[in-house]
């Protein structure tokens, strides 16, 4: 009934942007694809999609979605509970967004964090230790074996650290040929933008209020914000 694309994300050689597509180069497919083998796709990639009319039209259209902050996930919501069918197909789709500042990043973010935070809130327990086991534990263990390579006496620590770089580099660039065609791995900006995953999820966690454009938002649920 829909089918979306895997995203790939080009970058204009501004800091944020760099940021942002190893951010997105280093996570879709395991987000995309990484429980498809167990469970159908619990939201769409939002930038592209194929849906059938007659789904569509009975949804109502776009019209009932008009009050939803991440229509992505709303949608995503409204036609698994119509029993309609999603598919996540690997079929690469680029995308260059324009992220010139760290703060603008920062701000993105933000947002997207807040939107994951949304999804899982309203997932059974156990689907959400299943997620944070996937997504959240590699960047955590990449800080801890940092830690410690950098901690004296340095010596085999920083050995098995370098090694698990190189490794991690290896497997990313590996992935990327195979779901887009051709590597886009900036090593230092990759391995920042996972350090930094965790503080983006914290500070969503947190901070209910977001940047969007030119207005800010004060973010309850999906279909209950205010903007300022």
């Amino acid at each position: 009934d829909l089918v979306t694309a895997l995203p790939c994300y080009r970058d204009d050689g501004a800091r944020g942007a760099r940021l942002m597509a190893q951010f997105v180069n280093n996570n879709a497919v395991l987000t995309y694809l990484g429980l498809l083998p167990w469970l159908p796709p619990l939201s769409i990639n939002g930038m592209c999609y194929a849906l059938r009319c007659e789904r569509l039209r009975d949804l109502g259209g776009f019209t009932p979605l008009l009050r939803m902050l991440a229509d992505d996930l709303a949608l995503a919501r409204a036609l698994r509970l119509q029993g309609a069918r999603l598919f996540q197909s690997t079929a690469p789709v680029e995308v260059q967004t324009h992220v010139p500042t760290l703060q603008r990043y920062r701000q993105q973010m933000h947002r997207w964090m807040l939107f994951a935070v949304l999804l899982l809130r309203d997932e059974s327990p156990r689907l959400r230790m299943l997620i944070g086991v996937l997504h959240g534990l590699p960047p955590l263990l990449l800080w801890a074996l940092l830690a410690l390579a950098v901690l004296p006496p340095i010596g085999l620590p920083a050995l098995v650290a370098a090694l698990v770089l190189v490794l991690r580099a290896g497997l990313l660039i590996h992935l990327q040929r195979r779901a887009g065609g051709r590597a886009r791995h900036r090593p230092l900006a990759s391995l920042l933008a996972e350090l930094l995953q965790p503080l983006h999820l914290l500070h969503a966690a947190c901070v209910r209020r977001i940047r969007w454009r030119t207005r800010l938002y004060q973010v309850h649920a999906n279909d209950d914000f205010q903007g300022g």
